[in-house]
């Protein structure tokens, strides 16, 4: 009896648009968290102490003077440092970010591994290309690249003399000598984008860290939140920690300058996609609903009680409408993440770091389940199916 009276046509409609909303607010969450990550892991601030500049508008603009913070590096706790440059440049059409470092600090920072070629060469005019930009671009060792500075009018041709597997970012980025990207990113001898700092949660200390800086007790610091600390080190630079001990990094903090209102913005877009995706589900429940209605008649016609009208919809559909969620949430992983690799989506000229997370999952499974479920409650308020 049930199956000859059961709408399946309207429901499969109705799965059908469950389905394509949550590809679309789950592409949309992914693309938003995936620029945040790439925001933020350029200066490596998702897990290290960054030293930036509080004249640029983010970080990746600034500029810090490396005899004023070097000291830093001194400080009890500091187990490593790497300065370096940030250059977006431009290259056969595209863009990718020229790294300015010291190898050999940068080695001690980062783990690295040559997947071809070898680094005992890095010099001016050599570069390590990193290994997902070297695979997307077909470049070998032994080749020549030319890159212009977007920043700077300034452009320089590199020899690639390895191959190297860092991971995110610098997999997509070219590692070229300090010199070599201060030209590219038109910054004076002694100069560097940000100073990363990996410390010993244990013994380092940011108090001290500042009186090795500034010179006695810092003056001016300013309110900071469980997550940040952003202390005034001098009048234009700061230090972000994302990091501190006992506490996990997170995306709704705020960071120094134009990086918070970036990442307040990014925040705010994704609620709000989340929320017009499970207001647009309910409503296409609703209207499935109205398609049900002569069915739910029936039903009741024939002695069917309103209790077992309602667990009988909602089984129909909570779980496929769950099921639906989640497989749009699969496909939009996938999309993305084919489409950043591939160097197609990218944010502050960096592709996209997307990840999947517990909650983001969460909402695409139980939102639109949760927003079914809430349609149907309303529609049967006062015993019998209202629309």
């Amino acid at each position: 009896m049930l199956r000859r009276v059961t709408r399946w046509r309207e429901l499969g409609g109705l799965l059908a648009v469950v389905l394509l909303l949550s590809v679309a607010m789950s592409s949309t969450t992914f693309l938003l968290t995936g620029s945040a990550n790439a925001f933020l892991a350029a200066p490596g601030a998702a897990k290290d102490v960054v030293v930036i500049s509080g004249g640029g508008k983010v970080p990746e603009t600034g500029a810090v003077d490396l005899a004023q913070v070097m000291n830093a590096t001194r400080v009890p706790g500091v187990l490593a440092y790497s300065a370096e440059v940030y250059a977006p440049v431009e290259s056969g059409g595209g863009v990718a970010v020229v790294l300015g470092v010291d190898y050999a600090d940068f080695a001690a920072m980062q783990p690295t591994a040559l997947v071809a070629g070898s680094a005992s060469g890095f010099s001016n005019g050599t570069a390590l290309v990193g290994e997902a930009l070297a695979s997307r671009a077909g470049l070998r060792v032994g080749e020549t690249i030319g890159v212009s500075g977007i920043l700077a009018n300034s452009s320089a041709t590199l020899r690639v003399g390895g191959i190297v597997s860092a991971g995110a970012p610098f997999d997509s980025e070219v590692l070229t000598t300090l010199s070599t990207a201060r030209a590219l990113r038109g910054l004076s001898a002694g100069q560097a984008t940000f100073l990363r700092l990996r410390v010993d949660p244990a013994v380092f200390s940011e108090p001290a860290m500042l009186r090795s800086v500034a010179g006695g007790e810092p003056g001016g610091a300013k309110p900071s939140n469980p997550y940040v600390q952003q202390l005034e080190l001098a009048p234009y630079s700061f230090l972000v920690s994302l990091s501190p001990p006992g506490s996990a990094p997170s995306l709704s903090t705020e960071l120094a300058g134009g990086a918070g209102v970036v990442q307040s913005l990014l925040a705010s877009l994704d609620v709000v996609v989340l929320a017009v995706s499970l207001l647009a589900v309910y409503f296409a429940t609703a209207y499935w609903l109205q398609g049900a209605a002569p069915t739910e008649a029936t039903l009741a016609a024939l002695g069917m009680g309103r209790r077992e009208r309602f667990l009988w919809l909602a089984g129909a559909s909570v779980p496929l409408a769950a099921a639906c969620g989640a497989l749009g949430y699969a496909a939009a992983f996938w999309g993305a993440g084919y489409l950043s690799s591939a160097g197609v989506l990218s944010f502050f000229f960096q592709p996209l770091l997307v990840e999947p997370t517990l909650d983001g999952a969460a909402a695409s499974v139980l939102g639109p389940a949760l927003a079914v479920l809430a349609s149907l409650a309303i529609a049967f308020r006062g015993g019998r199916l209202r629309l």
